[in-house]
């Protein structure tokens, strides 16, 4: 009998970002890669190009969870690269 992967009563998938806090200059989180947690930043910089507009500084934590698959995307990418720095620097140029 075949297996149907995609089951509803299968369990959900862990989140790609945790632990979120927004500072001054942007936004940290934890994402995790295959078993490990690494901690990551998203500069203000970086959050304004994603939204194509100078945000204020109450509309990070907005902007961040808007584009939250996309920044957890790259910074996994970057992560598999073998990219080093904790926490694992996200700017507006690794957004191109």
């Amino acid at each position: 009998m075949p297996t149907n992967a995609s089951a509803p009563n299968a369990a959900p998938s862990a989140p790609a970002i945790s632990a979120i806090s927004a500072t001054g200059t942007g936004i940290g989180f934890v994402v995790r890669v295959e078993s490990a947690n690494r901690e990551c930043f998203v500069t203000n910089e970086a959050l304004d190009h994603l939204c194509g507009r100078k945000l204020a500084q109450a509309e990070n934590t907005t902007a961040f969870r808007a584009f939250e698959a996309k920044i957890a995307g790259v910074a996994r990418r970057k992560i598999h690269a073998g990219v080093a720095g904790t926490p694992l620097l996200l700017t507006p140029d690794s957004f191109h």
